[in-house]
């Protein structure tokens, strides 16, 4: 079976083209290389997961490792005092060794775990209980750095997931448990997440017209104004110095924040279009397979795609532990897919 028959080779193969036609004319070529790097080296790992020949408990395995390796990691941090960050202003907050956006990957391990326990994986009742006991720890974790993204992320994964599952009924349970031992647990962090939260409030993070100022909202408005006017034709189309926007000779003058910023300020509608007719050639991938037995391995494709749209918002197409992280399972998923439908086939 040639794999990559059903993958959408051809729109991601224009897009890395277009994107190194586009690496020659850029004018701060050192940012642009560095940075386009990051963004094809995650996205080449669709197709490295496509073809991949691990099995399912191997792609699980390496899922839950992640999930552990945030846990320990974060929490070592905590009881020896080690990871500090800058908060907000406000003076060093111990916050661990995985901090903020490291913490984005594990959105996929945590999805994962509900999945695992929806469909019966565990042969186990220890270790599945280990896991549970140790996804709601790190999550508390994840809570007390007060990112949102980073603490919606699992949220909108799994709940797009029992959307799409069509379980929305059997996962209240586990929703139920999770905000119980949220709740009881909270004694054990009150102190550090009041203190903390205190400190983003006051800093006016969480004012009802905070988003008018918000640097990504502001940012898109200006980014449409400018490309969509088409006041510079080429930029419009193409884009101006690839991967690296806001850099001006040498030297940042701007933040662009949200994916639909870079993609837009920096490879042009064109590029936009290119890369989301990557995605949408995915869900057309995904949809036209049919059954019964394919419909947890379809909603978890479908979670992952929204999990990449509500980090985008945020910009996180160089974030390159997500996205290899997010693509390499992406791909291997589709990969599944197909494979379980060939195999149900008589």
């Amino acid at each position: 079976i040639n794999r990559l028959q059903y993958f959408p080779i051809k729109s991601l193969t224009i897009f890395v083209f277009y994107i190194l036609f586009l690496l020659l004319l850029s004018d701060e070529v050192f940012v642009s290389l560095k940075n386009t790097s990051k963004v094809l080296l995650s996205i080449v790992f669709l197709a490295v997961g496509f073809v991949a020949n691990f099995k399912l408990n191997q792609l699980v395995m390496s899922l839950l490792i992640l999930l552990i390796f945030a846990f320990s990691g974060s929490i070592i941090g905590y009881i020896f005092d080690i990871g500090q960050q800058n908060f907000y202003g406000s003076g060093e907050e111990t916050m661990g060794l995985v901090q903020g956006g490291n913490f984005y990957p594990v959105s996929i391990s945590l999805l994962f775990v509900v999945h695992l326990n929806l469909i019966g994986y565990w042969k186990s009742r220890f270790s599945k209980y280990i896991i549970i006991v140790i996804s709601i720890a790190t999550y508390i974790l994840i809570l007390l750095t007060l990112r949102r993204t980073a603490i919606l992320l699992p949220v909108v994964g799994i709940l797009a997931y029992l959307f799409f599952s069509g379980r929305l009924s059997s996962g209240v349970k586990y929703i139920a448990i999770i905000f119980i031992s949220l709740l009881l647990s909270f004694p054990l962090y009150e102190d550090i997440f009041l203190r903390r939260f205190e400190i983003r409030e006051e800093s006016g993070r969480f004012d009802s017209n905070f988003y008018e100022s918000e640097a990504r909202y502001v940012t898109t408005l200006r980014t449409f104004e400018d490309i969509f006017s088409f006041k510079n034709p080429s930029k419009s189309l193409f884009g101006k110095n690839v991967f690296a926007g806001g850099w001006e000779n040498g030297h940042v003058d701007r933040m662009y924040h949200a994916d639909h910023n870079q993609l837009l300020n920096t490879t042009g509608i064109i590029g936009s279009l290119l890369y989301f007719l990557i995605f949408y050639q995915i869900i057309i991938f995904t949809m036209s397979f049919k059954g019964k037995e394919l419909k947890n391995i379809k909603a978890l494709i479908y979670s992952l795609l929204f999990i990449l749209i509500f980090i985008s918002l945020n910009g996180s197409i160089f974030i390159t532990t997500f996205r290899v992280t997010f693509f390499l399972v992406l791909g291997y998923l589709m990969s599944f897919l197909r494979q379980k439908q060939i195999a149900l086939k008589p």
